[in-house]
């Protein structure tokens, strides 16, 4: 018997271009994700009253938001009457 240690060519192919094309995409992936700005997490106040004297037409709104921080803050109330501001 004679050994034969010519080539065979069993299909399978080094993945090395494939993995470093992946990891070139995720590398990209997460460099384009810590640049995008990160969402705002907010929560609604806890209570609105609402309070409107007939006699002066003025509408009272008391907001409560109880929160630990200085920073995190009510910025703004819109009051609709039907489309108008």
């Amino acid at each position: 018997m004679s050994d034969h240690t010519g080539s065979i060519d069993s299909g399978y192919r080094h993945s090395s271009g494939i993995t470093s094309r992946a990891s070139a995409a995720l590398i990209f992936l997460l460099l384009t994700l810590a640049v995008l700005p990160a969402p705002i997490l907010a929560h609604f106040p806890a209570e609105v009253k609402l309070e409107y004297t007939v006699a002066e037409q003025t509408l009272s709104a008391t907001v409560t938001h109880l929160v630990s921080t200085p920073d995190h803050y009510v910025k703004r109330i819109e009051i609709r009457k039907n489309a108008d501001m």
